[in-house]
């Protein structure tokens, strides 16, 4: 996924799930749904990223059990696990203060 430097919407996170899938009807059903409650947006981005780890987990363990039985190297289960351990580096990374004045105290005036 995309890191970009602003806070994720749920409308937007829908546009990216809907416009990156195989046109499977489950996430529309499920988006839909989201859409409809009333609940704080960032409750559901939460437990959206979740479950988004817990399918990253189960493919891991996919993967691991076909190493196990030969289907796979070792290499390929660990570049798989390196692959998604980096992405989430980069996501935690890349956090930018909105407080105006502690950029200006930290990064301009510092500077002067």
């Amino acid at each position: 996924m995309t890191t970009y430097l602003k806070d994720a919407t749920l409308d937007g996170y829908c546009f990216y799930v809907l416009s990156n899938t195989n046109e499977d009807p489950a996430y529309d059903i499920i988006l839909n749904n989201l859409l409809k409650i009333e609940i704080a947006p960032e409750m559901v981005l939460e437990l959206l990223e979740t479950i988004k780890q817990r399918n990253l987990a189960h493919t891991i363990a996919l993967a691991a059990i076909d190493v196990t039985e030969g289907k796979k190297s070792f290499l390929e289960l660990s570049s798989l696990i390196t692959e998604h351990t980096d992405e989430a580096i980069v996501e935690e990374n890349t956090f930018v203060s909105d407080n105006l004045e502690e950029l200006y105290e930290n990064h301009i005036k510092t500077r002067t």
